[in-house]
């Protein structure tokens, strides 16, 4: 509390803004989330092709062809009926595939976090007209504490690992390269 104590009412009012459209962008994530957890599964027949059922569920060919144990070189134009691949097995692999799918609501949470600790890094850790002499005392331990912990319990367990920063700094540099594939290859 001596720390909030130390703050200006500029520093003041940014904490209370930031956790004001904190909030704000959490409860919006709440509402805009749809209801209900099951999956539903369109559809899908063993006369269809790899590359016609991947688009529908988000995935890529390659993707589909592990979930079928078959080499990711297989033939994404063969039906599967052709590549072995019997109905209940392709209704297990596109249910398990579209599980994958992540919750909007996480990524809200994660964006709201990102915005707090923004905002805590360049404007609130150091009081305004704070001595150098006090910098020990600067950016407190525990607004960091409980951010990586809601972190790691709201995005890390809770949600199922999703939303991963690094899972998509990753695709974005491998589709500059050529290497992240569409779902057709």
């Amino acid at each position: 509390m001596a720390y909030l104590a130390r703050l200006s009412n500029r520093q003041r009012l940014w904490l209370i803004g930031t956790l004001v459209v904190t909030v704000a962008i959490v409860a919006a994530g709440w509402i805009l989330e749809p209801k209900g957890d099951a999956v539903t599964v369109p559809s899908f027949s063993t006369d269809m092709t790899i590359r016609q059922i991947a688009p529908k569920i988000g995935t890529t060919g390659f993707a589909m062809a592990k979930e079928f144990n078959l080499p990711r070189s297989v033939d994404k134009d063969t039906p599967l009926a052709e590549l072995g691949v019997e109905q209940g097995k392709l209704d297990e692999v596109a249910a398990h595939l579209l599980s994958h799918r992540g919750r909007a609501f996480t990524y809200y949470v994660f964006a709201a976090l990102s915005l707090f600790g923004l905002v805590w890094l360049v404007r609130l850790g150091r009081p305004d007209d704070s001595p150098n002499s006090e910098r020990k005392t600067w950016y407190p331990r525990a607004p960091y504490i409980v951010v990586l912990l809601l972190a790691v319990v709201v995005c890390g367990f809770a949600s199922g690992k999703s939303p991963n920063p690094m899972e998509g700094a990753v695709k974005i540099f491998k589709g500059m390269v050529g290497l992240h594939h569409s779902a057709g290859k």
